[in-house]
C-alpha cells in the first residue's frame, strides 16, 4: 500500500482533485482520497452560512417552532410519558417496592401515575424576561459576534448567531445584544468567548438581559478584570455608562446597569459582588395580579410569566394545604411558591443555597405583607433533616414544595444518595410533596425513583414511600421542546 500527502492552500482547492482521484481505477486496485482539516481551519459549525443562520438558529433555540401548537403540546405529552414510564420501569425491578406502587403500576399499563394535558402558555411569543446573550464568532468570521451559541460546547466547536427573529425574545433583549456587539467591536479592549478563560489580554464577556411586564431592563454585563488596577476597573464601567446612558445605547432604555468582574465560569455574589453601574437597583413584577416581587441580578424568577401563573395556580391547586399546615419550601428562590400559598397555611419555611435569593425572600415577604414566613441560607441536604427532625417533634402536618435547578437535587448528593429525598422521607409528618421539574427526564428522575423506592437502610433511605398521585405538565417554554412537570405524591399510609 502507498500513502501520498497533498498541501493545498485553500479548503476549496482539494475538493475537485479528490473527486478525480477516487473515480480514477488501476486493473484490480482503486484509488482512495480523503480530506484532512487543520484543527483551526475546521468550520465551527457544520452547514452555517451567513444565508441560513437564522434556519440553524431556529433549529438550536427553538426547535418546535415549525409545529402548530397543538403539535407542541402533544409531543410534550409524550416526552413526559416516555420519561415516568422509564420511571415506573425502574420501579417494577425493585424487589422491596410496596406491594400497593406495584399494583398502581401495573394497572395503569406501566405509567407511573395518570397523566393530564399538558397545561398551554397564555403566551407563546416573546415570552422570555430573561435571556444569557454570548460573544463568540458568527457565521462571517466576526470574533466579536453577540448572541446565541450553536453547536457542541464540550468539543469546543461553536457559533454564535445574532437574535434575529426568535419568536421567543424580547425585541428589548434584542436590541441591547446589538448595542452590546457594537460597544465590544469598538472598545479598546478585546471580547472573550467562554472557552477561552485561560487568556489574559481578553476582557469583555457574556451578558444577561432581563425585563418585567412593564418593560424596564436590566442589564448585567460580566467582565474578566485581569491584571486590570481599580481604577482601571472603574474606567470600564464609566465606558458601560457612557455608551448605554449616554451614548447610541441609550435606546435600550436601561433602567439597572450591573458589571460584574468574575475570573471563573460563573461568580456567585458573594465571591464578585454585582456593582450597579447606573439606574434602580432591581426590577419589580406583578404575578397574579397581587403579588409583588422583587428581582436582583442573581434572583431565580420564572422566565415565562403568564405561564408561571399557570404554574404556581396549579401548585396551589393540587397541594391539599390545611390551616394547620407547615409548608416547606425547598429551592425556594425569591419566594414565590411559599408567597403565593402562605394564605392557606400556618407557617412557611423557605431554603435556599443563594445569599441574594434568600434576601429577595425576605423583603418580597415585606412587600406582600407576608408575616408567617421564615426564608433560611444553606443548602437543601444540610437544612432539611433538621427542620424535618423539628417539625416532627411538634407533630406538625407538613407539605413539601421541591423546585431544583436544571441539575435537579444531585447538586446535594454524596456519593449516590441523596441526601434531601432521603430526609424527606424519614420525616413521616410530611403528608403530601409537590415535586416542581423544569427538567424531568434529566437528574431529577432519580429523586423521583427514590421517593417511591422500597426502604434501603444501607443507603440511607428509611420511612414509607410517597405514592405518586398525577402529572401535570405545564408548557413553560414554547416552541423548544423544554416542558415544565408538576408530580404529585402522597405519603403511603
Amino acid at each position: 500500500m502507498i500513502s501520498s500527502l497533498f498541501l493545498f492552500r485553500k479548503h476549496e482547492s482539494p475538493k475537485s482533485i479528490i473527486r478525480v482521484i477516487r473515480n480514477y481505477t488501476f486493473p484490480l486496485s482503486r484509488l482512495f482520497a480523503s480530506q484532512h482539516l487543520q484543527e483551526d481551519e475546521r468550520p465551527l459549525v457544520e452547514g452555517v452560512t451567513v444565508e441560513n443562520m437564522n434556519e440553524k438558529l431556529f433549529e438550536a433555540i427553538v426547535p418546535y417552532y415549525k409545529y402548530s401548537y397543538k403539535q407542541q403540546l402533544e409531543l410534550k405529552h409524550e416526552r413526559i410519558r416516555k420519561t415516568l414510564q422509564d420511571v415506573a420501569t425502574t420501579l417494577i425491578w425493585d424487589e422491596k417496592l410496596h406491594p400497593f406502587i406495584r399494583k398502581q403500576i401495573q394497572s395503569l399499563n406501566g405509567a407511573l401515575c395518570p397523566i393530564e394535558a399538558v397545561k398551554p402558555s397564555p403566551r407563546l411569543d416573546y415570552y422570555r424576561n430573561k435571556d444569557e446573550i454570548s460573544i463568540g464568532v458568527g457565521p462571517d468570521g466576526d470574533e466579536k459576534t453577540v448572541g446565541f451559541l450553536i453547536g457542541k460546547m464540550t468539543t469546543n466547536r461553536q457559533m454564535c448567531i445574532p437574535s434575529g427573529e426568535l419568536p421567543n425574545t424580547r425585541a428589548s433583549h434584542k436590541l441591547v445584544a446589538k448595542h452590546y456587539q457594537n460597544f465590544i467591536r469598538n472598545h479598546r479592549l478585546n471580547a472573550m468567548h467562554q472557552d477561552q478563560l485561560r487568556h489574559t489580554d481578553l476582557y469583555w464577556r457574556h451578558v444577561t438581559v432581563r425585563s418585567n411586564e412593564a418593560g424596564h431592563v436590566m442589564m448585567v454585563v460580566f467582565f474578566h478584570p485581569q491584571a486590570l488596577t481599580e481604577a482601571e476597573l472603574i474606567e470600564c464601567q464609566r465606558d458601560l455608562r457612557d455608551y448605554f446612558v449616554d451614548g447610541p445605547g441609550r435606546e435600550c432604555n436601561i433602567k439597572s446597569l450591573y458589571f460584574q468582574a468574575c475570573r471563573h465560569t460563573r461568580c456567585s455574589c458573594d465571591r464578585s459582588p454585582f456593582q450597579l453601574v447606573f439606574g434602580e437597583p432591581y426590577l419589580y413584577e406583578t404575578l397574579l395580579e397581587k403579588f409583588r416581587f422583587r428581582i436582583s441580578p442573581e434572583s431565580f424568577f420564572q422566565v415565562n410569566l403568564k405561564a408561571a401563573e399557570v404554574l404556581y395556580t396549579s401548585v396551589r391547586e393540587e397541594a391539599a394545604l390545611r390551616s394547620n399546615t407547615t409548608l416547606l419550601d425547598v429551592c425556594c428562590g425569591t419566594g414565590v411558591f411559599g408567597i403565593v400559598m402562605s394564605d392557606l397555611v400556618e407557617q412557611v419555611i423557605g431554603i435556599d443555597s443563594v445569599p441574594l435569593a434568600i434576601e429577595d425572600a425576605r423583603v418580597n415577604s415585606q412587600l406582600n405583607g407576608i408575616e408567617n414566613a421564615d426564608w433560611l441560607f444553606g443548602t437543601a441536604q444540610s437544612r432539611v433533616k433538621s427542620i424535618c427532625s423539628t417539625l416532627k417533634e411538634g407533630d406538625k402536618d407538613v407539605v413539601a414544595i421541591i423546585n431544583p435547578a436544571r441539575s435537579g437535587l444531585r447538586k446535594d448528593l454524596k456519593a449516590s444518595t441523596n441526601k434531601v429525598v432521603h430526609a424527606l422521607r424519614a420525616a413521616e409528618n410530611v403528608r403530601r410533596l409537590i415535586f416542581v421539574a423544569c427538567k424531568p427526564e434529566g437528574p431529577a428522575m432519580h429523586s423521583f425513583y427514590e421517593l417511591s423506592c422500597g426502604e434501603r437502610r444501607r443507603e440511607g433511605i428509611m420511612g414509607a414511600p410517597f405514592i405518586p398521585v398525577k402529572a401535570i405538565p405545564v408548557d413553560m417554554f414554547p416552541h423548544t421542546e423544554s416542558v415544565e412537570l408538576i408530580l404529585v405524591y402522597d405519603r403511603l399510609q
